[in-house]
């Protein structure tokens, strides 16, 4: 399986040279969902999987409303998705950060570190 990681875009992925494989990972601060969800429309890879960033307010402020960050994506918070044999787990959160959106205080963060999965094979985070 051909992976590709990217990170911290911040509206800029168009810039990015042409990019293909069997899955597409963005590991937060794409910043505006609706240009970057166009963009993943039109990238060559199977599966296209995301984690939010510090900068993704626009992403916190959908998930906050029930509504659906991407259509050609699938954004994980705090969940395992599972391709190819691979368990995958991503997970949005930051060390407290003022303004910042996935920011939590040092207890917080670390609950939700120890709810990873032992058995994942891929961890995506911001961090």
């Amino acid at each position: 399986m051909k992976i590709t990681i990217i990170s911290d875009t911040h509206g800029l992925h168009s810039d990015l040279p042409e990019i293909e494989g069997d899955l597409l990972i963005h590991c937060g601060d794409f910043e505006q969902t609706s240009d970057i969800d166009a963009w993943f429309e039109r990238q060559s890879f199977d599966h296209v999987i995301a984690v939010a960033g510090n900068h993704d307010h626009d992403a916190f402020e959908k998930e906050s409303e029930g509504q659906p960050v991407f259509f050609n994506a699938t954004l994980l918070h705090d969940e395992t998705i599972e391709l190819g044999g691979l368990k995958i787990y991503g997970s949005p959160w930051i060390n407290e950060l003022e303004g910042a959106a996935y920011s939590l205080e040092h207890e917080q963060i670390a609950e939700k570190w120890d709810a990873i999965p032992d058995d994942t094979d891929i961890l995506i985070t911001h961090v």
